[in-house]
């Protein structure tokens, strides 16, 4: 069953601080984020008021923003954003990218930690550096451990097989709530359920903190990603799609 607007809102102020942004500021209804062009999440404008976001001078002076540093402007829209604010951005020839979907969980029960999971409240430079290595991150490492140093409290988690990193995961604790971010394992190692493993291990861990609900964002044709969110309790809150500006408006 698909979450209200009013708890996909609270969702999306989660999600905005689980990813934090070099720069944010709100704009007409929107609140505009920037983060040299590492993710769409750190690059995107979120919906804030529906007020005045649709109204032609309000998208301008976020398009105008993003082009001053080189940008593409890039629009994150739910499933709940008004109709106006879409017809405008349809209107101006903006693309669709990446529908995703919002998974939500609330538990009754602590999950089983694995034993080959381990846990730290801290990121090292071990785990930053398997991270980068399992996205292929390549020059991007220094904007990922930038949004790292500026998260709220969080449970980074990895698994070894030898002396390499072959799955890493993290949990974003904010509240009785804890995001689910960057749970990707080594391409050798996947469908052995280490994923899962991560999954269970974080929130047993935040289990005995207080924390009853989690929440992770999967891209909705990724068909392994949406079984792992069903096998650990998850259902589908809501979805979302980033639209961006065609090439030529640069």
């Amino acid at each position: 069953m698909s979450l209200g607007a009013d708890h996909s809102h609270q969702l999306e102020q989660l999600a905005a601080a689980a990813w934090p942004a070099r720069q944010q500021q709100v704009m007409d209804g929107w609140l505009w984020r920037e983060h040299g062009g590492y993710t769409k999440r750190a690059n995107s404008a979120w919906l804030l008021d529906a007020t005045d976001a649709a109204h032609p001078a309000a998208l301008d002076r976020v398009e105008a923003r993003y082009r001053a540093l080189g940008l593409r402007p890039l629009f994150k829209l739910t499933e709940h954003t008004p109709q106006a604010v879409v017809q405008q951005l349809d209107a101006r020839g903006y693309s669709c990218l990446d529908e995703s979907l919002v998974m939500y969980c609330h538990w009754t029960q602590p999950a089983t930690a694995h034993p080959a999971v381990q846990i730290s409240p801290a990121c090292s430079d071990a785990w930053l550096a398997a991270t980068s290595r399992l996205l292929q991150l390549s020059d991007q490492g220094l904007q990922l451990a930038s949004i790292l140093q500026a998260l709220p409290p969080s449970l980074y988690a990895w698994v070894t097989h030898g002396d390499e990193v072959i799955a890493v995961g993290l949990g974003v604790v904010q509240g009785d709530h804890i995001g689910f971010c960057d749970l990707i394992t080594a391409p050798a190692h996947r469908r052995q359920g280490w994923a899962r493993a991560i999954v269970d291990s974080l929130q047993a861990h935040a289990w005995q903190q207080g924390v009853r609900h989690s929440w992770l964002q999967v891209v909705a044709d990724n068909p392994g990603a949406r079984a792992l969110c069903q096998q650990t309790g998850f259902h589908e809150g809501y979805r979302y799609v980033y639209r961006q500006a065609p090439q030529a408006t640069q």
